[in-house]
C-alpha cells in the first residue's frame, strides 16, 4: 500500500436511490486517475491504478492495484509506485458515489454515468504534527 508513501512525501515537502446508479451496476474493473492534488507549491499527479470493484446494492468494496504518482515542486522530483489496497466504505445513490481507498484519509466522492466516475478527492496529510486536508480531482473509467 503507498498512499500513506505519498502522504509522507508531499508533508515533508510542504513542511438514497436503489443503489444500482446510471447504466447498472458499479462491479467491475474501473482505471482510477487523480490530477492536481496540491500541497502549497508540490503538484501531484496518479495514473494507473485498478479499481476492482464489487457492488452489493447501495454499498460496495474491493481492492485497488498499481499506478505510479509523480509529485513535483518545491525542490520534489519524485516518482512513487502505489503497490495495493482496498476500497472500502463504498457508495452508491442515483448518480452519486463515494468510497475511501484503505481508510478514511484518502476520500473520494463525485458522480457517476453509465461508464466513467469523477469529482473530488480528499487526502489528509500529517504537516507538522496537525492534520491538513489537500483537494485534487479524481476519475475513473470502467475497463
Amino acid at each position: 500500500m503507498r498512499w500513506p508513501t505519498l502522504m509522507a512525501a508531499v508533508s515533508a515537502a510542504a513542511c438514497g436511490g436503489d443503489g444500482t446508479g446510471p447504466g447498472g451496476r458499479l462491479s467491475g474493473d474501473w482505471t482510477y486517475t487523480v490530477t492536481n492534488l496540491r500541497l502549497g507549491s508540490v503538484s501531484c499527479n496518479e495514473s494507473g491504478t485498478v479499481l476492482h470493484i464489487d457492488q452489493n446494492g447501495g454499498t460496495f468494496d474491493g481492492t485497488y492495484d498499481g499506478g505510479t504518482w509523480i509529485c513535483t515542486g518545491a525542490g520534489v522530483n519524485d516518482t512513487i509506485p502505489i503497490g495495493t489496497g482496498t476500497v472500502v466504505d463504498g457508495r452508491m445513490a442515483g448518480d452519486s458515489v463515494w468510497f475511501y481507498l484503505d481508510d478514511p484519509n484518502w476520500y473520494s466522492f463525485g458522480g457517476i454515468t453509465d461508464s466513467t466516475m469523477s469529482g473530488t478527492v480528499n487526502a489528509r496529510f500529517p504537516v507538522s504534527g496537525a492534520p491538513t486536508v489537500v483537494a485534487g480531482s479524481w476519475s475513473s473509467k470502467r475497463q
